[in-house]
C-alpha cells in the first residue's frame, strides 16, 4: 500500500513538472534580493523603482552565470526594461522571466531575445499590449506562460501563434469569453495542463473538449454547480483541480470524467467519508488531496450588523485643533498660489475594505453611490409568486434581475435554482410593501444549522433590514423538506467560501491598486512642491515641507494682521482688501461704475508727486470704491500719456497706483473730491508715495483710511 501511495505521488510530481510551476519563480532555490544576490544565485527579485537596485542588476548582470529565473517587480520604464532585457539576454541558464505590477502599456522589443526562456509570469499589467507581447513570445520557446490578475477582457488572439506553449495559467480575468479562449487554446498542439482558478466562473463552456491533448485541469475558486456532460471524452485528464467551487454533490460532476486514468484530484474537505469511498470506486488509481487555506489568504472578519436597528451608526471624524500664532510673518506671494496648485491634488482614495463597505449605506454591492444617487454595483430585487405546493398563507419570494445578480454576487450561486419562503410575521401586503417594492443594494446570508433555517440581511440606502426564510426547489413538496435540508449545510458553505473569496480578492486589488495611487500621488505631490517653491522666498525654501504648511496655516489664521505686516506689493494690496470684503470686478478702472454709474465721468489724470510735482510712470492701478467695496485693476501707461479712468466725486473712491520702483502711490478720496471737472482736459491728482523698502500694507490701509 504503502509502495502504491508513493508511486501515485511520483506520477503526480512528474506530470507537475511538465512545465515550470508559475507559481513561483524557482523549483528549488529561494528567490534574492538582488542587493544580497551572490553569483551563485538561481533565482533573484528586482525592484524596478529603486535606482539603486536597476544599476546594480545592470552593473552586474553577466556575472550570474546560474540565474536561472528572475523577478522584476514595480513600475517600469520602457527604455530601462529594454536595457535590463538586453543584459539578460546574455544568460544561457535563464529559464523564467516575472513581470509584476510594473503598469506596462508596451511589451519590451527585445524580449523575443531571451532565447534560453521556457516560463513567463504576468502579473497586475492590465494595460499592457499582450497581443503585441504574445508575438514576440511566439520567437521563443516558452512552454508555460501565467497570466495573472490582469483583468483581460477578451481573448488576446496571438497567443495561439505561441505553437510551443505546454501549460497555461490564467486567474483574475472573471470578464473573460471563456468559450473564446477554448477555440484559441485548441490551436495550441503541445497544451496539456490549464489552470483558470480564480475567475469567478459560473459555467465550464462546452468546447473544452476541444482540449483532446489535456492532462492537467484546475478550475478550482471558482463558482461552477455543475460540470458539462460531456468532458467524458477528454481520456488524456489524469489530474483534476476542482476544490473551492460551489458543487452540491461533487461526486455526481467528477463520475462525468469516469474512463479518464485520473491519478491525483483535489477538492474541498467538506466531502464525506462515504463521498470518499465512491470517488476511490469510480477513480480507484487517485490521490485525493484536501488543500489547506494559508494563513495569509484568511478573510476578514465579517461585520456585525445590528438587527434590532434598521441604520448603522455613523463615524465621527475630527480634525486636530491648530495652535496660531499671532507674530506671524509673511515672507513671500507663495502662500496665495498653494490652493491654485494644490487644488486638485487631494488624497481621495476610497480605503474601505469589503466587509466596510457592505457595513456602509453609502455604497451598492462594493461601489460608492454616484452623485445623483444612482449605483453601478448591481441591486438585488425581490418578488413574489405562487407555489402550488405551499402550504396555506406561506409567502414564496425569490430574487430577480438574474443577469446582473449573480456576476455581481457569485456567492449566492450556491442557492442557484432555488426560491425561498418567508418565515415571519408580515402579511403579504406588507412583505411586498417593505421587501418588494425597493431595490436593495447588497445582502448577507446566515445559517442557523440548529433550526435549518438562513436569517436575510437586505441592504438599502435606507438601512437594513432582516428577515429569516428557507430554499427550496422549484418543483417542490413539503415531504421532501427534510431531503432539502441536508443540502443546507453544504450550500452554507459553499456560500462562504465564494463570498470569503471575493472579499479576499477585493481586498488583495484593493491594496495593490492604493500601492500604485500612493506612488503616482506622491509624485503629483512632489511636482507641486516644487513648483511651489519656485514663487518662495529663500527663507522658505529653507523649511520643510510640514513646516511650511504650518507657516501657511498660521498666515490663513491671521490674514489680515500679517498682510499689515508685509512689505508693499500690489499682490499684498489686492490680497488685503479682499479679506477686508472687496469684490474684484476684473480689469478696467471704468468697471466699479458700469452698473451704477450716475456722475461717473471719464476724464484723463496724470499722477503727480505731492512732494516734486513731477508725473509718475504708472504700471499698475486700482480703483476701489469704498462705499460698494469693489476693485478693479488697469494696467498704466508708465508716464508716457496721460490715464484714462472713470471716477466718481464724493463717493470715497481711493486710486493705488503701482509705480515702476515697486513703490506704491496713493490718491484719496479727499484729492479726488477737490477736482473741478469742467470739461476734457488732463487733470493732475496729488499722490501719496509710499516706500516699499520702508512702508508695509497696514500703513497703506491708514493713509487711504481703509479699515
Amino acid at each position: 500500500m504503502r509502495i502504491y501511495i508513493f508511486l501515485a505521488v511520483l506520477f503526480f510530481s512528474i506530470s507537475r513538472a511538465i512545465g515550470q510551476d508559475a507559481d513561483s519563480l524557482s523549483q528549488n532555490d529561494e528567490v534574492e534580493n538582488i542587493l544580497m544576490a551572490s553569483q551563485k544565485s538561481k533565482a533573484i527579485h528586482v525592484n524596478l523603482e529603486s535606482s539603486d537596485e536597476v544599476e546594480l542588476l545592470l552593473k552586474k548582470i553577466h556575472t550570474y552565470k546560474l540565474m536561472e529565473s528572475i523577478e522584476l517587480e514595480g513600475e517600469a520604464d520602457e527604455a530601462v526594461l529594454k536595457k535590463v532585457i538586453y543584459r539578460l539576454s546574455s544568460l544561457k541558464n535563464l529559464n523564467g522571466l516575472t513581470l509584476r505590477d510594473n503598469f506596462l502599456q508596451k511589451a519590451p522589443d527585445n524580449i523575443n531575445t531571451l532565447k534560453s526562456l521556457k516560463s513567463v509570469v504576468i502579473v497586475g499589467n492590465k494595460d499592457l499590449n499582450y497581443d503585441e507581447l504574445f508575438s514576440k513570445l511566439s520567437q521563443t520557446n516558452i512552454n508555460s506562460i501565467d497570466l495573472t490578475d490582469n483583468d483581460f477582457k477578451k481573448v488576446p488572439s496571438s497567443i495561439s501563434s505561441i505553437k510551443s506553449l505546454r501549460r497555461v495559467k490564467l486567474s483574475g480575468s472573471d470578464q473573460l469569453d471563456y468559450e473564446q479562449l477554448m477555440d484559441k487554446l485548441s490551436e495550441l498542439p503541445a497544451l496539456n495542463e490549464l489552470a483558470i482558478p480564480v475567475n469567478f466562473i459560473t459555467e465550464l463552456p462546452q468546447n473544452i473538449i476541444k482540449l483532446k491533448s489535456l492532462q492537467l485541469l484546475d478550475v478550482s475558486d471558482n463558482v461552477l454547480t455543475e460540470i458539462p456532460e460531456n468532458v467524458s471524452v477528454l481520456k488524456s485528464i489524469n489530474n483534476l483541480s476542482i476544490y473551492g467551487n460551489l458543487f452540491l454533490n461533487p461526486v455526481k460532476e467528477l463520475e462525468k470524467f469516469k474512463g479518464a486514468d485520473i491519478r491525483y484530484i483535489s477538492m474541498d474537505k467538506e466531502i464525506s467519508g462515504d463521498e470518499i469511498e465512491a470517488l476511490k470506486k469510480i477513480f480507484p488509481k487517485a490521490e485525493i488531496n484536501f488543500p489547506v487555506l494559508d494563513e495569509d489568504d484568511e478573510p476578514e472578519p465579517g461585520p456585525v450588523i445590528n438587527t434590532e436597528s434598521q441604520n448603522l451608526p455613523v463615524k465621527d471624524i475630527t480634525s486636530g485643533s491648530l495652535t496660531v500664532r499671532k507674530d506671524f510673518k509673511i515672507y513671500s506671494n507663495a502662500y496665495l498660489s498653494y490652493q491654485g496648485i494644490f487644488q486638485n491634488s487631494n488624497y481621495n482614495f476610497d480605503t474601505l475594505g469589503f466587509n466596510e463597505r457592505y457595513a456602509n449605506l453609502k455604497y451598492t454591492n462594493v461601489y460608492r453611490r454616484l452623485p445623483d444617487n444612482s449605483s453601478i454595483g448591481g441591486t438585488i430585487g425581490i418578488d413574489m409568486g405562487a407555489f402550488p405546493n405551499l402550504k396555506h398563507r406561506e409567502k414564496y419570494f425569490y430574487f430577480t434581475n438574474y443577469r446582473t445578480l449573480y456576476p455581481n454576487y457569485p456567492e449566492l450561486n450556491a442557492f442557484s435554482g432555488m426560491s425561498w419562503v418567508y418565515k415571519g410575521d408580515y402579511s403579504r401586503r406588507k412583505f411586498r410593501k417593505k421587501l418588494c417594492n425597493k431595490m436593495w443594494s447588497d445582502i448577507r446570508v446566515v445559517f442557523d444549522s440548529n433550526n435549518s433555517v438562513f436569517t436575510l440581511q437586505l441592504k438599502s440606502p435606507d438601512g437594513f433590514e432582516v428577515i429569516k426564510a428557507y430554499p427550496i426547489p422549484v418543483n417542490f413538496n413539503h415531504k421532501q423538506l427534510e431531503q432539502v435540508q441536508k443540502t443546507y449545510s453544504r450550500r452554507y458553505s459553499n456560500y462562504q467560501k465564494a463570498l470569503n473569496r471575493r472579499a479576499d480578492r477585493f481586498n488583495k486589488e484593493l491594496k495593490k491598486n492604493k500601492t500604485k495611487y500612493d506612488s503616482d500621488y506622491n509624485k503629483t505631490q512632489e511636482l507641486a512642491w516644487k513648483e511651489l517653491q519656485l514663487r518662495m522666498s529663500n527663507t522658505e525654501k529653507l523649511m520643510s515641507k510640514e513646516q511650511w504648511l504650518e507657516y501657511y496655516d498660521n498666515i490663513i489664521a491671521n490674514e489680515k494682521e500679517a498682510l499689515n505686516k508685509s512689505p508693499l506689493s500690489i499682490t499684498y494690496l489686492l490680497r488685503s482688501l479682499t479679506i477686508r470684503g472687496y469684490n474684484s470686478l476684473g480689469s478696467g478702472n471704468f468697471v466699479p461704475f458700469q452698473n451704477n454709474n450716475y456722475q461717473a465721468k471719464a476724464i484723463s489724470v496724470n499722477f503727480i508727486d505731492q512732494n516734486t510735482g513731477s508725473v509718475l510712470p504708472i504700471i499698475n492701478i486700482i480703483v476701489a470704491d469704498c462705499k460698494n467695496k469693489l476693485t478693479s485693476l488697469a494696467p498704466g501707461n508708465l508716464g508716457i500719456s496721460p490715464e484714462s479712468i472713470m471716477i466718481k466725486q464724493f463717493s470715497s473712491c481711493v486710486l493705488f497706483v503701482e509705480l515702476r520702483t515697486g513703490n506704491i502711490g496713493i490718491v484719496t478720496s479727499s484729492e479726488i473730491d477737490k477736482l473741478k471737472i469742467t470739461g476734457s482736459q488732463t487733470y493732475s491728482l496729488k499722490t501719496i508715495i509710499l516706500n516699499k523698502n520702508l512702508d508695509d500694507i497696514g500703513a497703506c490701509m491708514k493713509q487711504a483710511s481703509i479699515e
